[in-house]
């Protein structure tokens, strides 16, 4: 005896359900949640002076939960990031280092 297809998977074939949502089909809702943009700087660093610009005025813009972390006086954070400031992650993924494209971070964050 055949077992009946669930109604999603008859309304979208056999793809599967995204992680942590359902398929944004006309009039779906989703569960997706704001991604997480960090941004590492440091003081006294004109590029990541102009890095938090963008990301702050995109943030206005566009749903996103925001981190912004200092640094300074953190050895371990000195060593990975110093060279590349600013950092950028989205959801824990390096994004940018020295420079964000505005453009390129709106098109990360709305897919």
């Amino acid at each position: 005896m055949r077992q009946a297809e669930p109604p999603l998977a008859r309304a979208f074939g056999r793809a599967k359900i995204p992680k942590g949502g359902c398929f944004a089909a006309a009039g779906a809702v989703t569960n997706k949640r704001p991604s997480l943009v960090t941004v590492y700087h440091a003081a006294d660093c004109g590029l990541c002076e102009r890095a938090l610009e963008i990301v702050n005025a995109l943030h206005a813009e566009v749903d996103f939960d925001l981190q912004v972390i200092d640094i300074g006086g953190n050895a371990e954070l000195e060593h990975r990031y110093r060279e590349l400031l600013p950092v950028v992650e989205i959801d824990g993924e390096q994004a940018f280092t020295y420079f964000v494209d505005s453009g390129a971070l709106r098109s990360r964050l709305e897919a």
